[in-house]
């Protein structure tokens, strides 16, 4: 009777696409035939183990601490585990003595393995379908779950209901290993951090993403920084899978335990009572002022909010904001094409979006004006919190950071009362110090123009109201309009002299949590096979990307020393008129001679420039001017003429080629555009 229960126990947890393949690891046609309780009597901590079709045996994932002796087997099929029936004679000192076993079904054996997921804890999620197939249908699909986790091989939290676990990221979510948002239906405390119902768990594609950044996040820790999420790495097994080593995240939000500022959902919600905010229907300003269709395609000038969402009696703030290539709920577009999306308030009225969008336009044509002014006589660094802007650029500068301004990550807020953006908080520096994404590199489209993925963005794409690309413009990023002020570059030079020891410190912070978590990357890396296409040993490649981070860490130190010394100076190339993307400035001394750039660089190998910066002595890369990107006449009349020292051509004049001394710490080359013929 016990083992005939057992049968329909595990038959009903184990098909209906449980046990999804995510991987090249894949599993039998049918269902894995037996599955493990990790803590005795709690049915919560099911686990299931993988076949590997490439090797043959199965792999049995264990969380670190779970008293082996007591694992409950519950069987499917009839098994045997190194000739013992488990049903008969329990598991006492079955997985003790070693993690090599053979597992007998019928008359077919397979090796058993037995992987330890490190000394991490482990979190358990059971959806109510007992699948993940709808969540992975579409990123943005819901569905109830329950969680239950284990820390040191004891339930801390078991059975909590979610309210649904759901996809997220953008380009992560592309990947085989994908990262998910959870959300409680009470406020909870997890692993340690402050409760809150809305929680990430971030996959970590890459695996050294789970190394930098935490490390790059402990910086920022160290800076004025208002607010820098928490997390803590944890084994995730769903519906009894182990989908791999994760980061259960705190959530960029608002909130007490969070960005601490007047929370404007809130308020809009008790003004809206028995009104879901979410079926408000979407309308959009247009930038003659005129109504039109919601969506989330914005040109410039463009806003969306909610119709019939009543104010409430104060919204002067806190609006957080998010730098987005497309809108979401509630978003503006500035007059130079930078979108922001509202994060909070997630919904907001006509009102509350011509608020913060007019604030930031004064703040943007203050920035890019040529004295630091708008015309109602406010100066940028009024609008700007120069302080905590400074130190978001050098999180991003140091660490190399490929998805950055403009692309989504970088956040900024308002507090309610003031009339000034501040930076942060942090967010998605997963890729600090990579080798693979090395930010600012020109990847080639279509028409022959450049697109950049740095924190010094200068590429947009303009689309019409079908979402169609219609054609290329630039917009300066506003950390690049930053650096040409010289009030900036001091600010940032004292804040990175302010970092000097903690940045001193990182490598061995790093080697530190590197060699706590060795044993749970490993795991990971098994359970995705990573290496697989080399040929190397996870341990190996491990260690070898771990090195690679490590050395651009230090290249990254070197850079920025050199960058801010009291000499520096910075070249840049201005557009003038012209279309396409402006080139990033170059890093130089006061005194130094370079050579002028080209306006136009016709099939640049990428390769090339990625050889260049790998073997560069040390100069930013944002900042080292080794390559530019394409910049064209205003019209097909006219035509490059050269570079000058001023807008309107009555400085001097240089050409391509030619050497140009710096004189100064801003240094600004315009390019000038004759008529054909």
């Amino acid at each position: 009777m016990k083992r005939f229960l057992c049968l329909l126990l595990c038959a009903a947890l184990l098909t209906g696409g449980l046990c999804v393949s995510l991987s090249g690891c894949t599993r039998t046609p049918s269902a894995p035939p037996f599955c493990v309780l990790a803590v005795s009597g709690n049915r919560r901590t099911r686990l299931t183990p993988r076949f590997d079709q490439k090797t043959g045996e199965y792999l049995l994932f264990l969380p670190e601490g779970v008293d082996r002796g007591a694992l409950t087997v519950d069987c499917e099929k009839e098994i045997l585990i190194d000739g013992r029936d488990p049903a008969d004679s329990g598991t006492a000192g079955l997985f003790t003595d070693t993690d090599a076993h053979t597992l007998s079904v019928g008359k077919k054996e397979y090796p058993l393995r037995v992987i330890g997921t490190g000394d991490v804890p482990a979190v358990f999620i059971q959806t109510e379908s007992g699948s993940l197939d709808h969540i992975h249908r579409d990123k943005e699909n819901k569905e109830a779950a329950r969680i239950t986790v284990i820390e040191d091989g004891k339930v801390t939290l078991d059975g909590s209901k979610l309210a649904h676990i759901k996809g997220r990221g953008n380009m992560t979510w592309k990947n085989e290993k994908k990262p998910y948002n959870i959300k409680f239906e009470e406020k909870t405390a997890l692993l340690g951090m402050n409760a809150a119902k809305k929680w990430a768990l971030l996959a970590d594609a890459d695996p050294m993403s789970c190394i930098a950044e935490p490390v790059l996040f402990g910086l920022a820790r160290q800076t004025d920084l208002a607010y820098t999420p928490e997390s803590r790495h944890a084994a995730l097994f769903v519906n009894g899978e182990y989908l791999g080593l994760y980061r259960v995240s705190e959530r960029v939000q608002v909130g007490k335990n969070r960005l601490d500022i007047d929370d404007l959902d809130k308020a809009n919600e008790k003004a809206n009572p028995q009104t879901d905010l979410s079926a408000l229907p979407k309308k959009k300003t247009l930038r003659s002022g005129e109504e039109g269709s919601g969506g989330d395609v914005l040109q410039p000038g463009e806003r969306l909010w909610s119709e019939g969402l009543r104010d409430p009696a104060d919204i002067s703030g806190g609006y957080l904001l998010e730098f987005e290539s497309r809108a979401r709920e509630a978003a503006f577009s500035t007059s130079r094409g930078l979108i922001l999306s509202l994060r909070s308030p997630e919904y907001a009225s006509r009102g509350e979006i011509d608020l913060i969008a007019d604030l930031y336009q004064r703040a943007e044509d203050a920035l890019y004006s040529e004295d630091g002014y708008n015309d109602r006589g406010e100066h940028w660094s009024e609008l700007f919190d120069v302080a905590s802007f400074a130190y978001l650029y050098l999180l991003q500068e140091f660490g190399v950071c490929g998805e950055a301004e403009n692309y989504g990550s970088t956040f900024i807020y308002k507090p309610a009362g003031e009339d000034r953006f501040y930076a942060g908080p942090v967010w998605d520096m997963g890729n600090a110090w990579s080798l693979s994404e090395l930010p600012g590199l020109p990847v080639p489209i279509e028409n022959g123009g450049f697109r950049y993925t740095s924190a010094m963005t200068d590429y947009v794409q303009r689309t019409d109201a079908a979402g169609r690309v219609t054609s290329l413009g630039s917009i300066p990023s506003f950390f690049n309009a930053m650096f040409r002020r010289e009030e900036f570059r001091i600010a940032a030079a004292e804040r990175w002299t302010a970092l000097s020891e903690p940045v001193s410190k990182l490598p061995d912070a790093a080697r530190d949590l590197f060699g706590a978590l060795s044993s749970a990357i490993e795991a990971d890396a098994r359970r995705w096979q990573t290496g697989e296409e080399t040929g190397e040993l996870p341990a190996v490649q491990i260690r070898k990307q771990f090195s690679d981070r490590l050395a651009v860490m230090r290249r990254r130190t070197d850079a920025l020393n050199k960058a801010f010394t009291e000499d520096a100076a910075v070249l840049y190339y201005d557009a003038n008129g012209g279309e396409g993307a402006m080139s990033h400035p170059q890093f130089l001394h006061i005194g130094d001679t370079a050579t002028l750039s080209t306006s136009r660089i016709e099939n640049t190998n990428q390769t090339d420039l990625v050889k260049k910066l790998l073997e560069s002595s040390g100069m930013p890369f944002f900042l080292s001017g080794f390559y530019y990107a394409t910049i064209t006449p205003p019209s097909q009349e006219y035509e490059f003429a050269g570079w000058n020292t001023k807008p309107d051509g009555s400085g001097d004049m240089y050409q391509p080629g030619e050497s140009f001394t710096v004189t100064q710490a801003t240094a600004v080359l315009w390019a000038q555009w004759a008529p054909k013929g």
